[in-house]
């Protein structure tokens, strides 16, 4: 009888470590890769995995210094979409839960974003150094972010290189003048920013107005 106590509880507990296994993951291949740079701002987190029991959901974490802020919970396949900001270094990683129950933690990977391009002027008229051009004349300018951020313009304007700022932070993309001398030259330029900071300065353009004819008898 004791021996078949002995026995009996011996398959219990054998029996037990196997239905009560516990339930882990492993964790592998992140993507984007640890350490990876210029990395997209909106990007597929994803990881590769193997668990030993199915079911199984992942929280994921994500930070600038560490992966703090839980920011995709119950995701139940092996990718989660993120928008980042610009020139920025991130670190993130996965919690693996099985029944509401933490079972495995990935390591924490990290990663950088791509820098925030400047935007760029690409053309204005008066073109640089024209010449009879009226009193009255429209300054117009193109310019486009390679990140189809808005643009934003201050515009300087004046007779010197002392130029005064006639326009600040607008979007438009064109300004009138009015009241100017005869054949007297101008100065102007533009300074462009973007969302995020990026400031360009163009180059100082003149143009010189009409001259002043005297009346000729008919």
């Amino acid at each position: 009888m004791k021996r078949f106590l002995v026995a009996f509880f011996a398959l219990l507990f054998f029996l037990q470590g196997c239905v009560f296994e516990k339930v882990s993951c492993e964790f592998f291949d992140p993507i984007p890769e640890d350490g990876e740079g210029s990395v997209e701002v909106v990007t597929e987190l994803r990881w590769g995995y193997s668990c030993n029991e199915e079911g199984v959901v992942f929280d994921v974490y994500l930070g600038t210094s560490s992966p703090t802020d839980l920011i995709g919970t119950d995701v139940k396949t092996g990718s989660y979409e993120v928008e980042l900001d610009y020139s920025k270094t991130y670190s993130w990683k996965v919690v693996a839960e099985y029944e509401g129950e933490m079972v495995s933690e990935s390591p924490v990977w990290s990663f950088s974003t791509v820098e925030n391009e400047p935007p760029v002027l690409k053309s204005a008229t008066p073109a640089d150094g024209a010449s009879n051009i009226g009193l009255n004349p429209t300054l117009s300018w193109d310019a486009e972010d390679p990140e189809g951020e808005a643009i934003f313009f201050d515009l300087y304007f004046g007779d010197s290189e002392d130029l005064q700022k006639v326009l600040s932070n607008s979007t438009e993309r064109e300004f009138h003048l009015s009241g100017l001398e005869y054949s007297k030259t101008y100065l102007w330029k533009l300074v462009l920013r973007d969302d995020y900071g990026n400031a360009v300065e163009g180059p100082i353009w003149s143009f010189s107005t009409v001259e002043n004819k005297p009346p000729t008898l008919i």
